[in-house]
C-alpha cells in the first residue's frame, strides 16, 4: 500500500500490521471499511516510509502493531489497539476497561503472547 505518512486524509492515525503475517492481514481485510470510516488507514510494517519515520530495527519494528497518530505520537501492541477503540461507541467498554491497570497488564501479556505466536 503506498500511503503517505504525512497525508492529512487520516484524521485518526495509521494502523501499521505485519503483512508477513496471515493473521495479520486477515484482520487488515476484515477491519479495512470500519477504520477507514473512522478515519484510520492501513499500511504495513514493511512500507520503506515506516522504516524512515520510526527508526527501528527491524526486529522491533515488526514486534507489535502501531497506531502513528496525527499528531506525531507512536503507540504500539495494547495501547495502539485501546486508542482505536476508543472511536468505537461499541469498543469504549474495552477502552474503560483498559484504563484499569489490572486489566491493561492483563491485556498486554495477552497481546504478546499472541504476537510471539502468530506465526506459528
Amino acid at each position: 500500500m503506498n500511503t503517505e505518512i504525512t497525508d492529512n486524509n487520516n484524521k485518526n492515525g495509521i494502523v501499521l500490521y505485519d503483512a508477513d503475517c496471515e493473521a495479520c492481514q486477515a484482520l487488515a481485510r476484515r477491519f479495512r471499511s470500519m477504520l477507514s470510516r473512522h478515519g484510520f488507514e492501513l499500511a504495513t510494517l514493511q512500507s520503506p516510509e515506516i522504516d524512515a519515520w520510526l527508526g527501528l530495527t527491524r526486529a522491533d519494528l515488526l514486534e507489535e502493531m502501531r497506531l502513528l497518530r496525527p499528531d506525531g505520537v507512536v503507540l504500539g501492541g495494547v495501547d495502539a489497539l485501546m486508542e482505536i477503540s476508543r472511536h468505537y461507541w461499541w469498543a469504549r467498554p474495552i477502552w474503560l476497561a483498559g484504563r484499569i491497570p489490572m486489566v491493561a497488564g492483563a491485556l498486554r501479556r495477552s497481546y504478546r503472547w499472541f504476537a510471539r505466536h502468530r506465526y506459528s
